[in-house]
């Protein structure tokens, strides 16, 4: 028999070697996950660019908070959220920074809102002011950053 080989060694110390040799490996596992995680994790993307309608919803208010005229696309854009409350946020913020709503209801049925988006889509390329007395769109968007 050769010395220092596993024959030598007792049942006891067969198991300490195993449970060591074990601890290390899970080690090594939970550190190439963590490691792992740390490089290909990045933040994901927030504000109106967020998957979460939490996200998206906090940037509209933001946005009414500091009477934001350059959120407005993005508002328009959450109009056709499945969210309902990032649809009412989104038309209320547009109200604060536009005074219209041109019709729009976030609770209405998709068709009715369809058009209604459309209309915001409409408003805002061709300039995005209403006249408030006649309803007609004077193509002047006015920018209410401040």
């Amino acid at each position: 028999m050769r010395r220092g080989g596993i024959r030598d060694t007792t049942p006891v110390e067969l198991v300490r070697f195993d449970a060591v040799s074990i601890c290390k490996q899970i080690q090594c596992i939970f550190g190439l996950i963590l490691l792992g995680g740390l490089v290909s994790c990045s933040a994901p993307p927030g504000g109106f660019a967020a998957d979460d309608p939490g996200s998206r919803i906090a940037s509209a208010k933001d946005a009414a908070r500091e009477n934001d005229a350059s959120a407005i696309p993005e508002l328009i854009e959450m109009l056709d959220s499945d969210d309902p409350a990032a649809r009412l946020v989104a038309i209320r913020t547009l109200e604060r920074l536009t005074g219209q709503t041109l019709g729009y209801d976030h609770a209405a049925r998709p068709f009715k809102r369809d058009q209604a988006v459309k209309q915001w889509v409409h408003w805002y390329e061709s300039g995005g002011e209403m006249d408030p007395k006649s309803g007609d769109m004077t193509g002047n968007l006015t920018e209410n950053s401040g």
